[in-house]
């Protein structure tokens, strides 16, 4: 059988924040503790991790939603399917990027999450199709738009 995942990739950055700052306030990613600040990034989003932990149990998955015309989008699409995971239903949306996610986390591991949804905003009940086959799964972070009952 096979299993559906919808969900926005996106490239996630993961940012050590000494505390959370206040609305308006600018936010450094340097650590008092001798760290360089350095952005992280790691390849992440709830539908893909899903995805991916659905593949490496032996399931057959095929992913759908959409990436942006981007270098981020193309290497998201390869390495999905480097996971044998299924991309053809994974959407190139073009003169769009493809969603990304900052992360803060401060030292009591309490973070904070800036989305740039880019093409994952873009999904639609026509690109789901595909998932009328059985044991489909739809992230909450879906666009409110797309969380209807079946």
């Amino acid at each position: 059988m096979t299993k559906g995942a919808a969900g926005g990739p996106g490239v996630c950055g993961g940012v050590a924040e000494r505390r959370l700052r206040g609305a308006g306030a600018t936010a450094s990613t340097a650590r008092r503790n001798g760290s360089r600040g350095d952005l992280h990034t790691f390849w992440g989003g709830k539908g893909a991790n899903q995805a991916v932990a659905a593949a490496e149990a032996g399931a057959e998955v095929v992913f759908v939603g959409r990436v942006g015309d981007d270098a981020d989008g193309a290497s998201y699409r390869a390495r999905l399917a480097s996971r044998s995971i299924d991309v053809r239903s994974l959407t190139v949306t073009r003169s769009v990027s493809t969603g990304h996610a900052l992360i803060a986390v401060d030292d009591g591991g309490e973070n904070t999450i800036i989305v740039s949804p880019g093409a994952n905003a873009r999904v639609t009940f026509d690109d789901l199709e595909v998932l009328r086959a059985p044991a489909a799964s739809i992230p909450p972070t879906r666009p409110t738009s797309l969380n209807r009952t079946a």
